[in-house]
Formats: C-alpha cells, structure tokens, sequence
C-alpha cells in the first residue's frame, strides 16, 4: 500500500526534485532514520561519463557509433 502511495507521488518522467526530496524525508520518517544514519549508509561510486560520436545523415534520421549496443 506504501509503495503504490509514493508511486504516485512521484513524477517519473519529469524527476521533479522536490517531490524526490519529499518522498525522502517520508521514507526516513517511516524508517525512523535521521539523515546523519542515511548519510552514514551512503556510498558515493565514481560515474563513468563518455562522449559518444555522432553522425547525421538526414535530418529525422540519426546514426550513432560506438554507442555500446
């Protein structure tokens, strides 16, 4: 029931960052966590950002290399 609450709650599409941060602060309070136990439970990992070459041919139409698939 809780999770299909937040589902709407949240706007997936858009990721709207106040909703985000509000689901949050109801998760923690559900939770009965403080951010100082979030904060000690996260793990920040490294990104892996790449620049990924493209081509385009006709203007509706876009080709991609080395795009990993």
């Amino acid at each position: 029931m809780k999770l299909s609450s937040m589902m709407e709650l949240i706007n997936q599409t858009v990721g709207d960052a106040m909703s985000d941060l509000l689901m949050v602060e109801a998760i923690l309070m559900d939770e009965k966590m403080s951010l100082v136990d979030w904060d000690s439970q996260y793990t920040d990992l490294p990104n892996k950002l790449m620049k990924v070459k493209v081509c385009v041919i006709l203007s509706t139409v876009v080709y991609t290399f080395n795009s990993g698939s």
